[in-house]
Order: C-alpha cells, then structure tokens, then sequence
C-alpha cells in the first residue's frame, strides 16, 4: 500500500465510523510528510491533486469531529486550490466555505474561516473581516450557499455582539438567521434553536418583556417542531431569562420542568449543559421560596456537570462558576463548612480557564469577587478581601456602559468595599460602594426582580454613612425594595424590616407600614411547597418581629393594629398547618416526582396577582 492509499483508508475508516483513524498525531504526520514530497518534487499533475485531496479530506474529516479551526484552515487552503482546476474536486458540503483564486501557498480570507476562528476566540479584527466578506458574497441572492453565508454572518455578528454589547450587530444577526429559516432546508429545527437563542440574547440585553416574550415563542415552536434535548434546553433556559425579568414563577417551574424533560431524552452526550442548565434555575427557585431540597439538588447538578465535562469544555467556566454561586448561596443557610473553601476554589478556577479578552471573563471575576467576600465574613482572612475588591474591579473594567452584567458586577463590588469599610474603616471605601450600587440600581429599571436587591443595599451603605440626607434616601430605598412586587419574597421581607426599624429610630409614621409591609409577607415567604423544617427555618430568623411591630404601633396609639399585627404573624405557621393538614416531607420520600408536581401547584395558588400600576391596565 502506497503513502497515498494509506492516507485515503485513513479518511475512509473515518466515514466507515472510526474517527480515530484521522485524529491521532500519526495522521497529520503521514498526511504532512505526503503533502511535502509532492511539493518538493517535479510531480505529474494528477499525482498533484490525488495528493492534495487526501491530505485536504482527513483534515476536513478532523475538522468535522474536532471542529479545530487549524484543520479548516488547511481543509480551505487546499480545497481552495482544487477547486480552481475542477470545482467537482471538492466535496459539495465543503464548497461554501471556499476563497477562489487564493492558491496553495495563502491562506484564504474565507468568511466562514474567520467565522470559526473567531468563535473560538479568535482575533476581534477577524470577527470585522468575516463580517466583511460574507455580506459582500450575500450580494448575489442566487447564490446556490446563501444558507451557508446567512449562518455564519449570523455567527460572525453574534461573536462581534457579545465583545462590543452592539444591539445593531444583535440584530442583524437575529435577521440573517431569520432569512436562513425562510430558505428552509434539512437544518431547519436546530436552526430554529439557534435563532431562540439569538432572541433570547436580545432580550437579555433590551430588559424587554416583548422580546423576551418573542423569545419564549420562539422556543415554543422549536419544540413543537423538533421536541428533542436541545430545543427543550434553550426553552428551560429562556423561561429563566424571562423569570430574571419579570419575576413570573409559573416561568421558573416550566422551566424547571423543560430542564428535566431535556435531560429525560438525552442520549448522554448533551448531559453536562443539561445538567448545568437545570442546576441554574433550581437555584433560582431557592432564592425565591427558600426551600433548601432545591438548592442541594441545583448543586448536586453543577457539581455533576464539573465531573463530567472534559477539561477542554468551551463551558467548563459557565460550570464551574455555577457551582461557586450555588455552594455560596447555600453557605448561611446549611450546615457544610467546607462550602465557602470549595466555592472560593471552584471560581478561581472558572476564571483560570477562561482566556484574557474572553466575553463571559468579567462575569467569573465577578462571581470569585463575590465568594470571596463571603469567605472573609466567615474567617476575617484579609487576603480575601482584597482579592474580592481587585476581582470585583477588574471585572468592571472589562464592561461596557450599557453591558447587562454590568449591574450585578456593580453590586458584587459593592458588597467587597463595604465589607472593606467595617474592616479598616476607611471612608474612601465607603463613598465607593455607596457609588458602586446607586449605579447599580440606575442601570435597572423600575419593575425588575433585581432592582430590589439592589435598592436594599443602598440603603445600608446610606444609613452607615449616616449624614441625615442619608438617612432619609435609605428609608426611601428600603421602602421601594419592600414594595417591589416583582422582587424576591427574601429581599422585600429583609428591606421592609429594615425599613421598619430605621423609621422608629428616626420618629417617621411610616415605621408601623414597614412592620405591617413584613408581617404582610411571612405568608409568601412559608408558601405550602416548602417543607416545615425550611418554613420553621425561615421564621427563626425573625421572632422578634411582632414584638417590635406591636410595641411601635402601641406607642403611635394604634392598638387595634397593634393586636392585628400580633395575631397575623403569630398565626402564620399556624394556617399554614391547617391550611395543609400535614407537610409533604413523607411524600417526598416516597413518590418525589408526584410530591414535586404538588410543590409547584400549591406554589401557583399561593402567588398573588400582581398589582397593576397606575393608569395601566392588567395585561
């Protein structure tokens, strides 16, 4: 058998199944030693292109198990040079990717090339050329790859997107994929996924309910198109983009819901996104019921994620940031003294993965900055907290104005400083986060689930500073947290106790509103879903709140409402026994599918309909 024949068996046992005959080191090298022997040579031209199509072929089969973009890039080089002695040279799925006219020795400027490269972080300058190049080839709408050209300008766009926070280049991208859609063709379902997911970035960065309500429908039609893991996935995740924004708990449990039925039909190779997705919006639901079994189970899926995912994972940091933000989300709450050091170690790592001038790297500073933070208040370790406030502002460096994370990672460095304040006292640090989150709170509008945390924090920064300007703007902000009906029952609940006693210290009647605002939400915050050890948890932490309530509403005269505030919240626990009859602790253990499905009803019955706000009608 000849160099040659060698070569072509490779790439045939390649298409016969084997794809470790193209992607072992031995290949490249037979296919490099072939390729100069026929350059180094007087060879006949048949010799010639027998030669250059093998060699183009395995690293095109490389490419295609691979999808390294050295192996499309020597694929398009040679493909490139057959293609201008016979286009029927070169195989017709390839033939989109082509530069004609480039020959052996240059590298073409294909379009779909830089597409690639620049996806796997390739230079911006790349991404502007790819831009470039495909729109021009656009030119002729009879041009038989138009599909080929709208996908990967819609890829080139969505690189250039993510880097600048462009919504025009978010937009074109959304409508070349739009166009691709129309043509329809065999890649129509995952193309319909694609464009979900396009959407679903616009919405996140508009923080508009039309376009993320546009993005659900997307997701929808996707799945009654194609059903399957991956369309079931992106609806999970963009019902919790929704729920970020609109603080709709029916969108959290669908989601949930989608998250397992994705996770039901895969065949395996999807499970470490899968799991990672679910994991996301179970924490998510923690946050807003409290329920400790969500929050174990979101972190016994991030973790499982981590397992299984190679080390060269594109989302390896997407997962192991998801791991540090669950297992510090848990850390007050449960008794593991190893989270915070495991959380501390699992961000550090996300952001050691993820290169420098990465898109996502300022959120995984933002995150280590976070955890921490967290750490120092446990521990007192100095090094921590000064790897929060360098963390936190490298982060901000790394954001645009208008970038959508720049709020959180506001918020984040604002918890590192003020937590540096009570350390060394220093008022410089102070000022700083009391700036930090009041940019944080006006870069989000008024409505949003995330604004109220936001305002809380402000409040504290406000009142620790103590000028009485100060005082009275975070009364102002504790109150608006408080009455944020989108918000997290734990933040409004937090904030109007704060609320609450600033105002009695102050003299403001407003004092006996704020206890009457928290007591008013107990209810929410033990809904029947959650179990009577996590409801019985929750209340501990505020049994002195009817004492206070009542003793101010007894002092302002108010005795009729002292005794109702009395009896409200002393009665909580109560209803919620007689409510229920009994607890779903039992069932979970023995029929936990059928004890979720419960969970997720009692919660819908016990969501109030949001209030309308003035002049608007409900929708």
């Amino acid at each position: 058998m000849t160099d040659l024949d060698a070569l072509r068996q490779r790439v045939a046992d390649y298409f016969a199944g084997d794809a470790d005959a193209v992607l072992g080191d031995a290949a490249v090298a037979e296919a490099g030693a072939l390729l100069a022997t026929v350059l180094d040579q007087d060879t006949e031209e048949e010799v010639y292109v027998d030669v250059f199509q093998a060699v183009a072929l395995l690293h095109w089969c490389r490419f295609q198990a691979t999808e390294q973009a050295d192996d499309l890039a020597v694929a398009v080089r040679l493909f490139s040079f057959l293609a201008e002695k016979d286009v029927d040279l070169t195989p017709l799925e390839i033939r989109g990717h082509l530069d004609i006219g480039s020959g052996p020795g240059v590298l073409p400027a294909s379009g779909t090339q830089w597409a690639v490269l620049a996806l796997q972080g390739g230079d911006p300058a790349a991404i502007d050329e790819a831009v470039e190049i495909l729109r021009a080839a656009l030119a002729d709408p009879a041009d038989p790859y138009r599909d080929r050209y709208l996908v990967n300008l819609s890829a080139a766009l969505l690189s250039r997107a993510r880097r600048s926070s462009a919504l025009a280049d978010l937009e074109a991208a959304i409508a070349a994929l739009t166009d691709v859609i129309a043509l329809g063709g065999p890649e129509l379902l995952s193309r319909m996924v694609d464009l979900a997911l396009l959407l679903r970035d616009r919405s996140i960065h508009t923080g508009q309910k039309s376009h993320a309500d546009q993005a659900v429908d997307a997701c929808r039609a996707a799945v009654a198109a194609a059903g399957g893991p991956d369309a079931l996935s992106t609806l999970s995740g963009t019902l919790v983009s929704r729920f970020e924004l609109t603080g709709d708990p029916e969108d959290l449990h669908e989601a949930i819901a989608a998250g397992r039925a994705a996770i039901a039909a895969d065949s395996g190779d999807r499970r470490v996104r899968l799991l990672a997705n679910l994991g996301g919006a179970l924490r998510l639901r923690f946050d807003r019921s409290g329920g400790l079994r969500d929050l174990d189970e979101a972190i016994e899926a991030c973790r499982s994620a981590v397992a299984l995912a190679d080390s060269d994972d594109p989302y390896l940091a997407v997962y192991l940031s998801n791991v540090a933000t669950a297992l510090a989300v848990r850390a007050p709450h449960a008794d593991h003294p190893t989270d915070l050091d495991d959380a501390v170690v699992a961000a550090r790592a996300a952001v050691e993965v993820t290169p420098v001038g990465h898109p996502e790297r300022a959120k995984y500073l933002s995150t280590l900055g976070n955890t921490a933070s967290l750490r120092f208040e446990r521990t007192g370790d100095p090094a921590d907290i000064k790897t929060a406030v360098d963390a936190g502002r490298a982060a901000l460096e790394l954001l645009s104005a208008d970038h959508p994370a720049r709020p959180a990672v506001l918020s984040n460095l604002q918890n590192a400083l003020a937590v540096r304040y009570e350390l060394a006292g220093d008022p410089a640090d102070l000022d700083a986060a009391i700036a930090a989150v009041s940019d944080a709170v006006d870069l989000v509008p008024p409505g949003h689930p995330g604004r109220a945390a936001y305002q809380s924090n402000l409040g504290l920064g406000l009142w620790t500073r103590g000028a009485e300007d100060d005082r009275a703007r975070a009364i102002a902000a504790w109150r608006s947290a408080a009455e944020a009906q989108a918000a997290p029952v734990a933040v409004r609940l937090k904030a109007a106790g704060r609320w609450a006693e600033a105002a009695t210290s102050e003299g403001s009647v407003s004092a006996v509103d704020g206890y009457a605002t928290a007591i008013s939400l107990l209810p929410l915050l033990t809904w029947r879903g959650v179990t009577r050890r996590d409801q019985e948890r929750v209340l501990a932490g505020i049994t002195t709140l009817t004492g206070d309530a009542t003793a101010v509403a007894t002092e302002k005269g108010d005795l009729g409402r002292a005794v109702e505030l009395m009896e409200q919240s002393r009665a909580v626990l109560w209803s919620q026994f007689l409510d229920l009859h009994t607890d779903t602790t039992h069932l979970e253990e023995t029929a936990p599918t059928l004890a979720r499905r419960l969970v997720e009803i009692r919660e819908q019955l016990n969501t109030p309909w949001p209030e309308p706000s003035p002049g608007r009608p409900i929708d």
